[in-house]
C-alpha cells in the first residue's frame, strides 16, 4: 500500500537557497579566461545550468498491473475478526496504477509555500519515471478508480502550487550577477597589482 506522503521532504525556500549557493560555487569555479565575457552572459549560463524541470504527468499513457495477494482480514473494513492476536489471511487483489511523468522526480518531495495538511500519498519510481499508486482489497466493489482519480487531482494541485516557485529565476539571476561582478572585479584588481611590477610572469611553484 502507499505510505509515502509526497511534497513534504524539502521546503521550497531551502531549495531556492541551495540553488543560490550552487550559483556562487559555479561563479568561483569559472576559469580565468571566461571572466572577460559579459556579466549577463555568464550569469545567464549559470542560471540555465541550475534550471529545475517541474514534473508533468503523462496521463494518456497510464496503465495498471495486478497480482493476487494474501491480505490480513484484521486490516480490512467490514470484516469481523474475533481473534485479533494473530494474522487472519484472506485472498485479495493488489492493483498498481503506473503514472508516467516527465521532469525532475525529486521535485515530488518539495513542499510548496501554499499547501494543505493532507498531501497525496504515492511511491515514486525515479528510475522509470513513474508514480505508483498501490491498492489492496478483497472487495470487488472497493472504489479504486475514485481513489486513484482523487490522488491524481491532489498531485496536480500540488504541482500547480509549486510551479511559480520553481520557475521563478529573478532572485537567482540577481545573486548570480552580483557574484560574477564581484569575481570579475577581484580578478581585474589582481591583474592590476601583478602588472604594476612590470616583471615577467611565471607560474608559482605547485600551482
Amino acid at each position: 500500500m502507499n505510505d509515502n506522503p509526497l511534497f513534504r521532504k524539502y521546503n521550497v525556500a531551502a531549495v531556492q537557497l541551495d540553488r543560490q549557493q550552487k550559483a556562487k560555487e559555479a561563479v568561483l569555479a569559472l576559469p580565468q579566461e571566461a571572466l572577460g565575457e559579459d556579466i549577463e552572459k555568464l550569469a545567464g549560463e549559470i542560471v540555465a545550468s541550475l534550471a529545475m524541470t517541474l514534473p508533468v504527468l503523462d496521463l494518456p499513457n497510464v496503465y495498471q498491473t495486478d497480482r493476487e495477494v494474501q491480505l490480513d482480514a484484521r486490516r480490512l473494513p467490514n470484516r469481523m475478526v474475533f481473534d485479533r492476536s494473530r494474522p487472519v489471511p484472506v485472498p485479495g487483489t493488489e492493483i498498481t496504477i503506473h503514472i508516467p511523468f516527465h521532469g525532475d522526480a525529486w521535485l515530488f518531495e518539495v513542499c510548496p509555500s501554499n499547501h494543505n495538511m493532507n498531501p497525496p500519498v504515492a511511491e515514486i519510481d525515479a528510475a522509470n519515471k513513474e508514480i505508483l499508486l498501490i491498492y489492496q482489497t478483497a472487495e470487488a466493489a472497493w472504489p479504486i478508480k475514485a481513489r486513484y482519480e482523487a490522488t491524481v487531482n491532489e498531485i496536480q494541485q500540488h504541482l500547480q502550487w509549486l510551479r511559480p516557485e520553481i520557475e521563478e529565476t529573478d532572485s537567482l539571476r540577481q545573486v548570480t550577477r552580483a557574484e560574477v561582478a564581484k569575481r570579475k572585479q577581484s580578478y581585474e584588481s589582481h591583474n592590476k597589482i601583478v602588472q604594476s611590477l612590470g616583471l615577467p610572469r611565471r607560474n608559482a611553484r605547485g600551482a
